[in-house]
């Protein structure tokens, strides 16, 4: 569930460049150097996210099978 939240608060902050440029004064300018700086390491770390969810689902299978 954790791991679901970060993820979202990522793509949300992620997707939110525009709105935060706005608030900048010069929106296009602002919207393209926070892409170029944030864009690659939050898709990256949203990835990572997917990754982490997927590995604990797969624990959990183990463990539950485990105790079978």
């Amino acid at each position: 569930k954790r791991v679901l939240n970060a993820q979202a608060v990522i793509e949300s902050a992620r997707t939110g460049f525009k709105e935060m440029a706005r608030s900048g004064g010069a929106a296009p300018a602002s919207e393209a150097q926070l892409t170029k700086c944030f864009d690659d390491p939050f898709k990256k770390a949203a990835a990572t996210a997917s990754l982490v969810k997927t590995g604990i689902a797969q624990a959990v299978g183990v463990r539950e099978e485990a105790l079978v």
